[in-house]
């Protein structure tokens, strides 16, 4: 009886484009398609561990102000792409960038599933119009206002 093994190879790069600082993820032809789309969309960019893009997937359309998707979902495309990292960017077709409470949610439950399989999830942007956010960013915002209120409240 022999011993058959398959050797798992990682996909094809086939984009030679790079993320270099938050900017560049705006600038991507994929989410300029998005910016001023009727209903959120949701795409992942996969990327290896030099930031490289090995792919932008549309993960999912949504309603005017929701898009609804399984974070396993999102965790095995990284998977299949052999992503080191990923980052999430959907729409707000209202045009206000504002990371919602659901956003804020969303992308913390993510973060914590992504990690469990060693990937990173370097950040959660929403944009509406040509405006955008960082969730991380605004996260840590209202994480430093907490503390200033709290610290003034002594």
């Amino acid at each position: 009886m022999g011993l058959s093994i398959e050797i798992q190879k990682k996909p094809n790069k086939t984009d030679t484009r790079k993320i270099k600082k938050p900017t560049d993820v705006i600038e991507l032809n994929e989410i300029k398609e998005i910016q001023n789309a009727m209903q959120e969309h949701l795409l992942l960019i996969s990327l290896d561990s030099a930031n490289n893009i090995r792919t932008i997937n549309l993960i999912g359309v949504g309603k005017r102000n929701l898009v609804n998707i399984d974070s396993k979902y999102i965790v095995r495309t990284a998977l299949v792409t052999a992503s080191e990292r990923v980052i999430l960017v959907h729409n707000h077709p209202t045009g206000d960038p504002t990371p919602s409470e659901a956003d804020i949610h969303y992308t913390d439950k993510l973060y914590n599933a992504a990690m469990m399989f060693d990937i990173e999830l370097m950040d959660h942007i929403v944009v509406g119009g040509s405006n955008f956010r960082s969730v991380f960013l605004e996260t840590a915002k209202l994480a430093e206002l907490a503390r200033k209120k709290q610290k003034n409240e002594k």
